[in-house]
């Protein structure tokens, strides 16, 4: 489950933040203590920056879609974010990271 979710985000979801998926934390939606299923649709990659602030802040998300979320900020802002195309090809993105790739390329 978790190289599925790795493999849809990418990276970390928070609008405007680039940690690789690698280094981020999947996390539930709904807790999971609340009844919050561990499901693809009901879990993300946050870094741990992005967890504990919304573990510690009234920072709060929700699927719109599969793989869309909107982020709502303390301030009652929202944010909709989701993960970019996967093409075949060579990775792209200059730092390195895995990006532009589709999920049946990686699967090979």
């Amino acid at each position: 489950m978790r190289r599925f979710i790795q493999l849809r985000d990418r990276e970390c979801r928070q609008p405007a933040c680039s940690v690789p998926g690698h280094r981020c934390e999947t996390d539930h939606i709904i807790a999971h203590y609340k009844g919050g299923p561990t499901s693809q649709n009901n879990l993300i990659l946050l870094c741990k920056k992005h967890n504990l602030l919304r573990q510690r802040s009234a920072w709060s998300y929700d699927h719109v879609k599969p793989g869309i979320l909107a982020f709502r900020t303390p301030t009652g802002h929202t944010h909709t974010t989701k993960p970019e195309p996967m093409t075949c090809g060579r990775f792209s993105g200059g730092s390195g990271r895995r990006r532009g790739r589709r999920l049946d390329c990686l699967l090979r």
